[in-house]
């Protein structure tokens, strides 16, 4: 990306590829909140997310998602946690 603090378009094409209910972003000087209503990762994928970008069997969805988290990961983010039902990678 040709700007890294875009990562949150990133998210939002996940959440339309991904067939997402709703999208919600929050956000501050010090904080993100993502949730993406409908958009489920089975566990596994999820831990595995930041290399999904290279995956050709990783969906349009998980691209998108590790896409921004990579790009996230390049910014002064202190941490990063990702939730999907009830698995949580920090």
């Amino acid at each position: 990306m040709a700007d890294t603090y875009q990562y949150c378009l990133r998210w939002l094409q996940a959440a339309v590829a991904g067939g997402a209910l709703c999208f919600n972003w929050t956000s501050s000087a010090r904080s993100v909140f993502v949730e993406i209503d409908g958009l489920v990762l089975e566990p596994a994928r999820l831990a595995q997310l930041p290399s999904l970008l290279l995956d050709p069997a990783a969906s349009r969805a998980e691209q998108h998602l590790a896409a921004g988290l990579n790009a996230a990961i390049s910014t002064r983010m202190n941490s990063v946690r990702l939730c999907s039902g009830n698995t949580v990678v920090v």
